[in-house]
């Protein structure tokens, strides 16, 4: 059982930094840039929505994978931090190996997820200055959770950007996974970015379509049954992804602990 203080001693860490704030704004920044493009003239912005917006942004392939880099920068590189300056020693004889590594794998997820997360909401929320969340209700709910819709338009957006989130953060645990590895900073910002494209090549290819990875990463409706059990599906996969890349991260920092890697 990872324990509390040291958990939270790792997500403030992360989110106090300088980079987590640096992300969070870039995500935004990022979001317009993405959809401006595809944005009508400024004067008939009223004639946009929130909803269709988000739509978009999910289904911008080049906008995903730097949106991956960034939500990286804040903890993706605290391993080989730790590991660079040797500051790992101590904190794993205080709190043991399965502690410092499971509390690793937690925060950096939780941290990813509130770094895109807030991105999103903060460029929404600029939005909706000009744009209302959604003044065509038939033409911009979508499966699986459109029936949130009909109570709450705004718990339905929420919930979207929730999952996408997770999917982000799923492929930011990659970038932790592999600098357990090769431990350099750039290594595991930069890795998200590539995990994302070879293995959403791979399920897509392999994998049936409710493990297909550019589906799930996309909040798409990959089982049909509706809102509630698509939201405990999308809870149980990313959380078996992220369990199952975390016992890689496990087995390679303890190797490197034991001096089984050069």
């Amino acid at each position: 059982m990872i324990k509390r203080n040291t958990f939270f001693m790792n997500v403030y860490s992360g989110l106090r930094s300088w980079d987590f704030v640096f992300a969070v704004i870039g995500i935004a920044v990022l979001c317009y840039v993405s959809v401006s493009p595809y944005l009508r003239a400024f004067e008939n912005w009223e004639s946009e929505n929130l909803l269709t917006t988000f739509d978009l942004l999910k289904g911008l392939s080049s906008f995903k994978k730097i949106l991956v880099i960034l939500a990286a920068t804040p903890f993706a590189a605290s391993f080989c931090n730790d590991w660079n300056c040797q500051y790992i020693r101590p904190v794993v004889i205080r709190t043991g190996v399965r502690n410092y590594i499971w509390s690793k794998v937690t925060a950096c997820t939780a941290i990813a997820l509130v770094t895109v997360f807030l991105g999103v909401s903060l460029f929404l929320c600029l939005m909706s200055i000009w744009i209302p969340l959604s003044p065509q209700f038939s033409n911009v709910i979508y499966p699986p959770f459109g029936e949130v819709a009909r109570f709450s338009q705004t718990l339905y957006l929420i919930i979207n950007m929730f999952f996408f989130s997770l999917g982000c953060a799923f492929w930011v645990m990659s970038g932790l996974t592999i600098s357990a590895f090769l431990p350099n900073r750039f290594v595991a910002i930069l890795t998200p970015l590539i995990v994302s494209y070879i293995l959403e090549d791979l399920t897509m290819g392999v994998l049936p379509g409710f493990l297909n990875l550019y589906h799930l990463t996309r909040v798409s409706d990959v089982i049909g049954q509706g809102a509630l059990l698509s939201f405990i599906y999308y809870i149980v996969v990313f959380g078996v992804f992220i369990f199952l890349i975390g016992l890689l991260f496990s087995h390679q920092v303890k190797r490197r602990i034991r001096n089984e890697v050069v």
